[in-house]
């Protein structure tokens, strides 16, 4: 009677499952938003460790907003977005992943291995799916931008030039 009220009975907890379509929304979303919000501020910060002299942040932002209006703090961030929005979907389904389904595995019970594995499995993908995409965005604001039409463009030219290890530079 008390369930059908919508009342619980002692000790049972009411769980939440895992939602793909949740999912996917809330980390598209969340990538969309972030690369709005942040996506400018790290292109004054590449411009500026890419300057040879000390120039002043107001100096690059006008530079910046000369070459191509408010559109010209945003390139090559639509390829950035969607690999960001799908890191960001299997890092939640990571999560909820080790969260809901640990009482499964021994080894995922303690805690400190749940946190330990999650992270470590996390991290590696996260490493692995965006390295080239960060590669690409910073070959399109460095001086040899002009040299392509997009990000997929420049992962598909480092690849074809330099191979797997350009734009995995950083494992190697």
């Amino acid at each position: 009677m008390k369930e059908a009220e919508g009342i619980k009975p002692e000790g049972k907890e009411d769980i939440k499952r895992f939602s793909i379509k949740a999912n996917v929304i809330s980390a598209f979303s969340a990538s969309i938003m972030s690369g709005l919000f942040f996506h400018p501020m790290d292109l004054l910060k590449i411009k500026m460790q890419q300057s040879p002299k000390s120039v002043r942040a107001i100096d690059i932002l006008r530079d910046i907003y000369k070459e191509g209006g408010l559109k010209s703090f945003y390139k090559g961030t639509s390829f950035a977005f969607a690999c960001g929005g799908l890191v960001t979907t299997i890092r939640m389904y990571l999560y909820s992943f080790f969260k809901f389904e640990s009482d499964k595995y021994a080894m995922l019970r303690d805690p400190i291995s749940r946190i330990l594995v999650s992270s470590i499995s996390i991290a590696t993908i996260t490493s692995i799916l965006m390295t080239p995409i960060e590669h690409s965005r910073i070959r399109l604001t460095g001086p040899e931008g002009s040299l392509y039409t997009g990000s997929i463009d420049a992962v598909i030219k480092m690849y074809q030039f330099h191979g797997f290890s350009a734009t995995h530079r950083a494992f190697f």
